[in-house]
C-alpha cells in the first residue's frame, strides 16, 4: 500500500512553506510526484515499495522543482539576510529533517544530533536521477496553473494531490 497522495501533498507543503519556497514550486513538484507514482505503479503497487520511498520520492521531485524553478525563483526572491544563503535544495532537505523528526517526535524538542542524523540519511537517499530519468524531458514543460500564486494552501493540496492532476481532472 503506497502513502496517500494527499498525505504526500500536506507533508510537501509543510516541507515547502518551511523552506520559504513560491506555491508554484509546490505545485510542479506535486505534479511530477503524481507523474512518477503513476508510472511506476501502474494498476497496482510495485513489490517493494514502502511508505518511506513516497516520502523520498516527494522530497526528490520537490528538489527538482526547485532547480526547474530557478529562473522564476531568482526573479522573485528577496533576500533580507547578509549571511550566505545555503542552497534552495539544502533548505529543502532541511526542511525536511525538520518535518520528519516533528511527525514522530514523542518530545518536544528536537536535538541538533537528530536532525543532522536524519538530514544525512535523506541526503544520501534523495534520488534525483531516478525520478529524472522517468520523467525525461516532461518535468521542464510541466503545466502550472497562472492561479497557484495566489491559492490558500488547502486549494494547493486539494488541486495538486489528486491522481489526475497531470490531466487537468
Amino acid at each position: 500500500m503506497i502513502v496517500p497522495s494527499s498525505v504526500i501533498g500536506r507533508l510537501l507543503y509543510e516541507i515547502s512553506a518551511d523552506a520559504n519556497l513560491p506555491s508554484r514550486v509546490y505545485a510542479c513538484g506535486m505534479m511530477m510526484y503524481h507523474a512518477f507514482i503513476e508510472y511506476i505503479c501502474g494498476e497496482d503497487s510495485p513489490e517493494g515499495f514502502q511508505d518511506a520511498d513516497c516520502v523520498i520520492v516527494g522530497i526528490t521531485c520537490l528538489i527538482l522543482s526547485v532547480k526547474f524553478n530557478e529562473d522564476f525563483i531568482n526573479s522573485v526572491e528577496v533576500v533580507s539576510d547578509t549571511a550566505p544563503v545555503k542552497s534552495r535544495s539544502i533548505r529543502v532537505i532541511d526542511s525536511a529533517a525538520r518535518a520528519v523528526l516533528s511527525y514522530g517526535a514523542s518530545q518536544d524538542t528536537l536535538s541538533t544530533e537528530q536532525l543532522l542524523f536524519v538530514r544525512d540519511k535523506i541526503k544520501a537517499v534523495v534520488c534525483e536521477m531516478s525520478v529524472l530519468r522517468i520523467l525525461g524531458n516532461f518535468a521542464t514543460r510541466i503545466p502550472i496553473d497562472p492561479n497557484t500564486d495566489s491559492m490558500s494552501p488547502q486549494q494547493l493540496v486539494d488541486s495538486y494531490s489528486s491522481p489526475h492532476c497531470l490531466a487537468g481532472k
